[in-house]
């Protein structure tokens, strides 16, 4: 699968999807409640769509609100 063409969901878009701030956000990821971005070179890109739908439907309803 070629990662490079594949739509990523930026940090900001995924914020305002979940409605949480950036550091709850980081706090999912760390702790494995929530998949972690993509990075390139040390720098955050984003989430691929896909890994998102997925994370939507094995996460409670509760948690993406």
């Amino acid at each position: 699968m070629n990662t490079t063409r594949d739509p990523l969901v930026t940090i900001q878009d995924m914020l305002q999807r979940l409605k949480i701030s950036r550091t709850t956000l980081y706090r999912r990821v760390k702790s494995g409640r929530f998949p972690p971005p993509i990075k390139k070179n040390g720098r955050t890109l984003g989430w691929r769509e896909q890994d998102l739908e997925y994370w939507k439907q094995i996460l409670p309803p509760s948690f993406l609100k």
